[in-house]
């Protein structure tokens, strides 16, 4: 199966919508104060109630960069660490 199987850009065209870019003023907003809390305590300091309901999904452009770079390497083994919306682990 690759991208460009009509089933798997019908998923991402979904997922991707869904996903939008709603949440990245809020996530901005926040991070005087992370940056502030950060250097004065170190990475106790960040609230992780500030992110936990904040995803940023990849793009279309990093997620074909993403599934080229697998590719082109021969990828056998590939680790998702964490998932918003589980567009990252579809490329």
């Amino acid at each position: 199966m690759s991208l460009e199987d009509p089933r798997v850009k019908s998923v991402l065209a979904r997922l991707h919508q869904a996903a939008g870019w709603s949440e990245i003023p809020r996530i901005i907003a926040t991070l005087p104060s992370v940056a502030r809390g950060f250097a004065k305590e170190g990475a106790g300091a960040i609230e992780p109630a500030l992110f936990r309901t904040s995803y940023i999904a990849v793009s279309p452009e990093q997620g074909r960069f993403l599934y080229v770079t697998a590719r082109a390497i021969d990828a056998k083994r590939i680790v998702e660490f964490g998932t918003s919306y589980g567009i990252s682990t579809l490329y």
